[in-house]
């Protein structure tokens, strides 16, 4: 693996998790399944960014996000959503290698 695919692969890792979930460090992770069942609302989608936000900070400070979006139905009009699953998109940079890259995620 490169250092790029080590960082994703670490960044991915922090989303998937459930707060709790690592033994020696209970506040490690984002916990997103946990968002799977809610009420989509500008509420909650900013509540989730501002989670991935400082969960990142602290824990990957090295990387610098950009931009996150859910279920963009703008780009795809014609595609429909099912209503149990969560797509999310982060574009991100690794500061200290200079290098831009994009997580994306569907959580089912």
């Amino acid at each position: 693996k490169t250092a790029a695919d080590a960082v994703k692969q670490n960044f991915k890792m922090l989303i998937l998790t459930e707060e709790g979930e690592k033994v020696m460090d209970p506040k490690f992770g984002v916990g997103i399944k946990s968002y799977l069942f809610e009420n989509f609302s500008y509420e909650t989608t900013n509540t989730i960014k501002q989670k991935i936000i400082e969960k990142t900070s602290l824990y990957l400070p090295f990387i610098k996000i950009d931009d996150i979006s859910f279920n963009d139905l703008e780009a795809s009009p014609n595609q429909t959503i099912d209503i149990n699953e969560l797509d999310i998109s982060i574009v991100y940079q690794i500061e200290p290698l200079k290098l831009l890259d994009k997580l994306q995620l569907k959580i089912v």
